[in-house]
């Protein structure tokens, strides 16, 4: 969808049709307002019909085609060393970590209640000060990163905000988790009908893996360690450590 490989934000930002760079004006111009739009909202402000199927489906288009450049724009942020630099700068502004840790001291205990270091938890703060940079640069040439939240099934849908570092970070955990259940679906329909995947890998594995890392992404379970000469043999046995996998491998097998 992104044609050739623009290397700067103008020839990202002319990756757009003009009903594209209208509809992120609409919404952009909506939040300003302090409103958070639901498409009915949008296709208002466009002059659009919201009853018409086809001028829904226009807006839906361009707001997942600015999720691709956005996309996009992060990966070259990131590939021309751009991240790196802004990285290191925050990495040295332990000021502005102190103040974070008292201004957000809810949200950095809540972090260190369930288990992340200190360490890890100043790593998520610069990563956060490096994507409100990155963010701020990409608002100036008009192009914004909407995530959708509410109910679909009422009146207006979901409601469209531009998130900051953590609400992104959440909104990619519902995601993933959603994403998993669908895999899992399909391995246990495979399952169920003596389906084989073509990896040729026994389908009880690959259902095991599956809710292994459905269970990290919304339970915050650690993955298990499997012991793969008992798979081979067709039994699944796993252990939450590597300290009790290597236990076993001595214990059972003789290593």
């Amino acid at each position: 969808m992104i044609r050739g490989q623009p290397k700067t934000w103008m020839g990202i930002i002319r990756q757009r049709s003009q009903f594209e760079v209208s509809v992120n004006e609409a919404m952009a111009s909506l939040m300003r307002r302090g409103i958070e739009p639901c498409k009915r909202e949008i296709c208002e402000e466009l002059g659009l019909d919201y009853s018409d199927a086809d001028d829904r489906a226009k807006v839906t288009l361009a707001i997942h085609k600015h999720k691709i450049l956005f996309d996009y724009a992060w990966k070259l942020y990131v590939s021309l060393g751009l991240f790196d630099r802004d990285y290191e700068i925050f990495a040295d502004d332990y000021e502005g970590y102190g103040n974070w840790q008292k201004q957000k001291s809810e949200l950095y205990e809540m972090l260190l209640r369930i288990g992340v270091t200190e360490e890890e938890v100043r790593r998520l703060w610069i990563f956060s000060q490096v994507w409100e940079k990155f963010l701020a640069a990409a608002n100036q040439w008009n192009l914004h990163l909407f995530i959708a939240s509410g109910e679909p099934w009422t009146r207006n849908g979901f409601r469209y905000r531009q998130p900051n570092f953590w609400e992104y970070m959440v909104k990619q955990i519902e995601i993933g988790r959603n994403l998993e259940k669908g895999v899992l679906r399909i391995l246990e329909r495979h399952q169920d009908m003596g389906m084989i995947l073509t990896s040729t890998e026994p389908v009880e594995i690959a259902i095991q893996v599956a809710q292994d890392t459905l269970k990290m992404i919304s339970d915050g379970a650690p993955l298990r360690y499997r012991c793969d000469l008992c798979a081979d043999k067709g039994r699944m046995i796993a252990f939450r450590t590597q300290v009790e996998l290597v236990n076993h491998y001595r214990e059972v097998h003789n290593f």
